[in-house]
């Protein structure tokens, strides 16, 4: 089985899909000179029912990938008998590391693995935010409208005219609230 169909599975997280995990996250830190390692007590916690729901390999599979694109560096300088946790603030994982130097590159050891919303630590923490690409999806940006100097104020007669008296992020704003008060759909 590939690794990436064992994403798709909704199954206990067995000691081979660590293993291949460990060769994914490898080669994704190796670049930095970091090593990836799980502990024994890592291994036996991932499956545990104080998870609440279980924690998925796909969920490991993104924290891996995420905490690299955002956070590979500044963990890479933290250099060795450093102490961290990567945090996912979507699926609530958390998982506390070591660094340790192994006389040749960095390991980052898995110490544990556990699923909590509310979890405390004095070490640095490493957070992947909602979103796969660190972005916030579409134009939800609060005060959007009020920013372009536009107003929502008026009829959907009076709004189109002022839209097509402006231009630009202006325009687009008369014309949003006039939809909005004609109730269209985005398309």
């Amino acid at each position: 089985m590939r690794f990436f169909e064992l994403l798709k599975e909704n199954k206990e997280i067995t000691d081979q899909d660590l293993q291949q995990l460990e060769v994914y996250a490898d080669r994704l830190f190796a670049s930095l000179g970091i090593d990836i390692e799980f502990s024994k007590h890592f291994k036996d916690r991932v499956n545990d029912p104080r998870n609440q729901k279980p924690i998925t390999m796909a969920e490991l599979t993104r924290l891996f990938k995420q905490v690299y694109k955002q956070h590979g560096k500044p963990i890479a300088q933290l250099g060795p008998d450093a102490e961290a946790v990567m945090k996912d603030m979507r699926t609530d994982v958390n998982i506390p590391f070591a660094l340790q130097w192994d006389g040749q590159e960095l390991d980052l050891v898995a110490k544990t693995i556990m699923r909590k919303s509310n979890f405390a630590t004095p070490n640095p923490e490493f957070a992947v935010e909602n979103f796969a690409d660190g972005k916030v999806k579409g134009k939800s940006r609060p005060g959007r409208v009020k920013r372009a100097g536009a107003s929502c104020k008026g009829s959907v007669t009076s709004l189109r005219a002022k839209a097509k008296k402006s231009s630009g992020e202006k325009a687009k704003m008369y014309h949003w609230c006039a939809n909005m008060k004609s109730g269209r759909q985005n398309s």
